[in-house]
């Protein structure tokens, strides 16, 4: 009776919790995420819709940062250790049908926004995935008219060990097209490995 009573209480707070933050971010949530999101960036940010889904996770639908990213959805799962440390962890991040636009100007600087956090410590992302992506480069400081790359039917499997005794071990998989090159009209791109940004 002891144990039932136990989880009976855990999943009632467990609802309160979740229905509590699902009317949050139903109600204040989309300008609450387009301000953050415009304040680190330092980018116009704009949104269709963003909602709680079970059991906690962020979906947010129709994501366009100026001159640099537009996403059909996003899904963010967070990770429960954010709780008792200082930083932000992100368990998983899914991108579905992202589109970045990644532009070096004729000065040689990058379109890139840089996170502006007022901690100065970056979130940490544990996975992260990317579901049939696309990049759409130009570098206009080689050349006047510009250099045009994109890669296209990008499939990311991103995972970053945290927990182990080198956190800086990253493994991923992909899979795209790239499409821009003059002695082929296109170039198949797989790769599997890790990378060690020690």
């Amino acid at each position: 009776k002891f144990l039932l009573r136990l989880f009976l209480g855990f999943v009632i707070i467990f609802l309160i919790i979740f229905v509590s933050g699902y009317i949050f971010i139903l109600t204040q949530g989309k300008s609450i995420a387009v301000s953050n999101l415009e304040r680190l960036l330092n980018r116009q940010v704009n949104l269709d819709t963003i909602r709680l889904t079970f059991p906690l996770n962020l979906e947010i639908k129709g994501l366009d940062i100026q001159d640099f990213l537009r996403a059909k959805e996003i899904i963010v799962q967070p990770n429960l250790s954010s709780v008792f440390t200082k930083r932000i962890i992100f368990g998983r991040v899914s991108l579905i049908q992202p589109i970045f636009i990644i532009e070096r100007l004729p000065d040689g600087k990058w379109n890139i926004p840089l996170l502006k956090t007022q901690s100065g410590k970056m979130p940490v992302l544990i996975s992260s995935f990317i579901k049939d992506g696309a990049i759409s480069f130009m570098d206009r400081h080689i050349s006047s008219p510009g250099f045009n790359l994109i890669i296209d039917k990008i499939n990311l499997n991103i995972s970053n060990n945290v927990l182990s005794l080198n956190p800086f071990l990253t493994r991923f998989n992909l899979q795209a097209i790239a499409f821009g090159f003059k002695e082929n009209p296109y170039a198949t791109i797989n790769a599997d490995g890790w990378i060690d940004f020690v």
